[in-house]
């Protein structure tokens, strides 16, 4: 009888080093992607931090932008006037880090900052980017900018626009900024 019970536990060595092997390569893996999502949001945050798009951050955060349209051939044209009158009854510490533009176009709006924040909520909305890094990081200007009037305005305009518009226009944005204000 003793002889059967060892045998059957050696038959099973094999058996229970392989779930052992399985377990650990589950943890590996685990480790390994929580690894990864740090590294790409760092990556991202890197390219994140052009002075495009932190200028852009601090004249909306400001309310030193305002939307504005334009018909041109009877098309409308969105674009941003900077406001120098609010500008210059701010301190000169935030005068000293602006060098700005009279008009910022709506492809400088959109490029250097709004799809950086659709792109943060894509990110998140399939893994790649954890919602508590995107709140340490990027949840203040996220949210700021997102409840700016201006910027409001203009993504009504052009989720609207019958020709061109885009109803889907920031939806990962849209996303990202609800998730965050819940917190």
């Amino acid at each position: 009888m003793k002889k059967i019970f060892k045998d059957y536990k050696l038959k099973n060595i094999p058996l229970l080093i392989a779930i052992i092997a399985v377990i650990l390569s589950g943890l590996q893996i685990y480790n390994s992607n929580k690894i990864s999502k740090a590294d790409f949001g760092f990556k991202f945050l890197n390219n994140f931090n052009k002075k495009e798009t932190k200028d852009l951050e601090l004249m909306f955060d400001n309310d030193l932008l305002n939307y504005r349209t334009a018909c041109i051939d009877s098309d409308s044209i969105a674009y941003f006037e900077f406001d120098y009158k609010k500008y210059h009854a701010y301190p000169d510490t935030l005068i000293l880090q602006l060098k700005p533009k009279r008009i910022y176009s709506a492809y400088e709006i959109d490029n250097y900052l709004l799809m950086q924040y659709e792109d943060i909520g894509y990110y998140e909305t399939h893994n790649l980017i954890d919602i508590d890094f995107i709140y340490s990081h990027f949840g203040y200007y996220l949210i700021t900018t997102y409840e700016n009037k201006n910027i409001k305005r203009y993504i009504k305009f052009i989720k609207s626009d019958k020709e061109n518009g885009n109803s889907e226009y920031c939806k990962y944005y849209d996303h990202i900024y609800n998730k965050l204000v819940k917190r």
